[in-house]
């Protein structure tokens, strides 16, 4: 998994892995495969003011988070739900250091190909160069410390992630 995040350009300051359940939450909530989430040191998300704004219009978002004119903060403290879901790339639990002002997670996975090198790689590469956000990166992809990981392998080439 090591040579997938090189491979994309991730050059995080986490580069972690998602648990089953995380995957399947994840899969459940509706997000796009490719998503970034910015959060502030005390676990507010950072969201557009603008409501009719997509995916697309995200690397203009990032150059305006901090601008209250663009952005809001959402009271509900979500980080630590999906922290609790965030494993390191061999399963082992995670230590995140929470020591800048912003947190941006970036979710992605191997099996959704140029959208990495297209999307994610962007955000990432933007946000890196910034001094006051942690950057972390979690690979969607099915990992062999799953429980029943075989079964989820059918499941991913069958094209359908219910279980």
């Amino acid at each position: 998994m090591e040579r997938e995040y090189n491979r994309y350009g991730f050059e995080a300051d986490y580069s972690l892995a998602i648990s089953d359940s995380g995957f399947l939450s994840y899969i459940q909530s509706d997000y796009q495969i490719n998503e970034i989430f910015i959060y502030t040191k005390e676990g507010r998300l950072v969201k557009s003011k603008d409501t009719n704004s997509c995916s697309g219009n995200v690397g203009a978002f990032l150059d305006v988070f901090r601008d209250t004119n663009y952005a809001e903060l959402v009271d509900r403290n979500n980080t630590n739900a999906w922290q609790s879901h965030f494993l390191n790339l061999n399963g082992s639990e995670v230590e995140c250091d929470n020591d800048k002002p912003y947190t941006a997670v970036v979710f992605w996975a191997t099996w959704v190909g140029r959208l990495n090198r297209n999307t994610s790689a962007f955000w990432v590469d933007k946000l890196s160069q910034e001094q006051d956000i942690n950057m972390v990166c979690v690979s969607l992809d099915i990992r062999e410390f799953w429980p029943n990981s075989n079964e989820w392998s059918k499941v991913k080439t069958e094209g359908s992630f219910t279980r």
